[in-house]
């Protein structure tokens, strides 16, 4: 199982700096459940296919900033169709061929963030760009 700081010892808290909302409490809900689950890839895939962006992002962030490591099948069912925005940034054990499934999976994407994601090619770039017609925003470095 891994092994998550949160700050506060129960499920609540994890918003705590933002005002309660149905939308937090969802979110805190779907953090508490991959948790005690031990961030189970197969759970990840399922919420990611049924939950929308504004519920899946915050935790993919979370998992992301405490360097948990996502596994490739996860990002797989990640970068679905209905996705609009991905941020992805310090994950440098992410693949080159797993960025570039962004531009084929992902039609509707309108930024993506891939700060410092060093390994990231001109050929992710490309096919980000060719397949994500709606794209209006591309972070590469965060300075």
């Amino acid at each position: 199982m891994t092994s998550v700081s949160l700050p506060d010892s129960r499920c609540h808290g994890f918003y705590a700096d933002s005002e309660i909302s149905l939308k937090r409490i969802c979110q805190d809900k779907i953090f508490c459940i991959l948790r005690e689950n031990g961030f189970s890839d197969r759970l990840i895939k399922q919420l990611s296919k049924l939950c929308p962006n504004y519920l899946m992002e915050p935790i993919f962030e979370m998992m992301l900033e405490q360097n948990l490591k996502i596994s490739d099948a996860v990002l797989v069912s990640y970068f679905t169709p209905h996705r609009t925005v991905i941020k992805i940034n310090r994950a440098g054990h992410i693949r080159n061929s797993l960025f570039k499934l962004i531009g084929m999976n992902c039609p509707q994407l309108f930024k993506v963030d891939l700060s410092d994601c060093v390994q990231v090619s001109n050929s992710v770039i490309r096919t980000i760009l060719c397949g994500c017609p709606l794209l209006e925003s591309v972070v590469l470095d965060r300075w």
